[in-house]
Parts: structure tokens; sequence; C-alpha cells
């Protein structure tokens, strides 16, 4: 089996977002979640990447505040939009 994954797109941040569909049942994205609630920093960056693909440099920029740090809130604001927004009929 080796469809194409179906894409949507989602605004978030003030932004549109390609995204693969239903990210909210993804088994990687469900993964890297539970790592993050257990403290692992370095899931943020395999979920951020595994969301957004090629969007990562567009979405860490949409995390930077005026004075140039990312804000991992902003981050987790948006990413946590993006996959809501990947399932808008769930």
């Amino acid at each position: 089996m080796n469809e194409t994954r179906q894409t949507v797109t989602v605004s978030a941040g003030g932004q549109d977002w390609q995204v693969a569909a239903h990210l909210d049942d993804d088994y990687e994205v469900l993964t890297y979640l539970g790592d993050m609630q257990e403290g692992s920093i370095a899931a943020m960056q395999k979920l951020l990447r595994t969301v957004v693909g090629d969007q990562y440099d567009r979405l860490i920029d949409a995390g930077r505040e005026p004075d140039g740090h990312v804000s991992v809130a902003k981050l987790g604001a948006l990413i946590t939009d993006i996959i809501k927004g990947s399932a808008p009929n769930s």
C-alpha cells in the first residue's frame, strides 16, 4: 500500500500551512507529543518537522518574537492549531 497522503491547507498564526490530513490520528505525531509530555525537548523539533516538513524554517520564523528569540509557547500554540486544523471534520 503506497498511496499518496492527502494534504490540507490549515490557517494558523495568520499564515496558511500545507500539511497532511488528520495529523490528530498520526502515530508519529502522537508519539512525539507523548515524548514532549515526558520532558523531551528534542521531541519538539521532531514534531515540528513531521507536521510542517519543508515549511519548518517558516514555522520557526512565525514563532520568533520581535527581540529575536523563538518562543516555545508561540510554537506550541501554532502547532496545536495546525494539528487541530488538519482534521476539520473530526
